[in-house]
């Protein structure tokens, strides 16, 4: 019976990881979607609001994953956890993708793909290396604590060097040029969005990959 409880609580924890996720995206959307209205500041709070209920998910994530590795859930169950959550993450992904350039291109304002990638490189790799980090972080300390859980409590909180890197991008670069594009209300904003939701997905891919390959 516990061990049934116990496989529950560890699905419930990776939606909630895949919640995570998606929540980092949906704050993005729900600004630029804001930035299209000229609703600014309630785009801001309300993507406030989603990273407070993104943060609940991780929380109890991560209080339930600590819990399974006391419990002595195996290293290759928490990689193909992983594997698994973050493939299915890269669907919405691929479906926001879709439909931000499909109605982006509707608007008579055309993004080629490959142009806008050369163009954009410094920061498609600083949105795909802040989301590599946060990735990391969420899922590389516990792992690794299955493997040496003599030394779990210091493993546990190397997490926070993966969210400082994540957050010194995001916050000093990503979320600084948003804002600008924001008040100046330029169209580059809707190369920013493709970019953004582009280095994302790679990101979330390439762990996905590592995972799987830890796995095998």
């Amino acid at each position: 019976m516990e061990t049934i409880i116990l496989q529950i609580a560890i699905l419930v924890a990776y939606s909630g990881l895949a919640l995570t996720i998606l929540g980092d995206q949906l704050q993005t959307t729900v600004k630029y979607k804001a930035v299209l209205k000229n609703k600014i500041a309630t785009g801001y709070n309300t993507a406030m609001k989603v990273m407070v209920l993104t943060r609940v998910w991780t929380v109890i994530y991560v209080v339930i994953i600590s819990y399974s590795i006391d419990s002595g859930t195996s290293y290759k169950s928490l990689s193909l956890l992983a594997a698994i959550t973050l493939s299915i993450v890269t669907f919405p992904y691929l479906y926001l993708f879709r439909n931000v350039y499909k109605e982006i291109n509707t608007n008579k304002y055309i993004i080629m793909i490959g142009a806008l990638f050369l163009k954009k490189k410094i920061l498609f790799f600083s949105s795909f290396m802040a989301t590599l980090c946060n990735l990391l972080g969420l899922t590389v300390p516990w792992i690794i604590c299955a493997i040496y859980p003599e030394y779990r409590l210091t493993l546990a909180n190397t997490s926070t060097i993966f969210n400082v890197i994540f957050t010194i991008i995001n916050v000093f670069y990503i979320e600084h040029r948003f804002a600008k594009l924001a008040d100046l209300a330029q169209d580059e904003i809707h190369e920013f969005i493709i970019v953004i939701i582009s280095a994302r997905l790679a990101a979330i891919i390439t762990v996905a990959s590592a995972y799987w390959v830890v796995y095998i």
